[in-house]
């Protein structure tokens, strides 16, 4: 298939040399190849292992595994685990990294959220807009 460089037309004809919109020459046409003589031989050609597809994990696999992350430091170190280590489930080590990614995110929200607040709590005390009361009523 040739196109016209110039107009982006089509040349249906192979014999055409010329584009039909504007004129211009068209580029030409790419060698045919060349088709390879086959080899015949004795074996039929070296046999390779069939790849399987990978099977996820199960819902009770899934259940299991969320049930152990959520105990506080076993789950963080199972997870850990999972998550750098050469596991052979592909599900469970995408599992973990998404559960330590949460974690690491959630980590730093709260973290932002405390410092927030503690420069707002510093500010208004610092302010001196709330103060302490005076044991002295006279």
């Amino acid at each position: 298939m040739r196109f016209c460089k110039n107009c982006g037309r089509f040349a249906a004809d192979p014999a055409q040399t010329h584009c039909l919109k504007c004129g211009k020459p068209l580029p030409p046409l790419p060698p045919e190849p060349v088709p390879q003589p086959e080899e015949k031989t004795g074996t039929a050609g070296p046999l390779y292992h069939r790849q399987t597809p990978e099977a996820g994990m199960t819902t009770v696999e899934y259940f299991f595994t969320l049930l152990v992350f959520s105990i506080p430091l076993v789950g963080l170190l199972l997870q850990l685990i999972w998550s750098f280590s050469g596991t052979e489930d592909p599900a469970r080590r995408n599992l973990s990294r998404a559960y330590l990614l949460r974690k690491l995110i959630g980590a730093v929200l709260l973290t932002a959220a405390a410092a927030f607040l503690a420069v707002m709590v510093w500010s208004v005390l610092s302010s001196g807009i709330v103060t302490a009361p005076t044991p002295y009523y006279w």
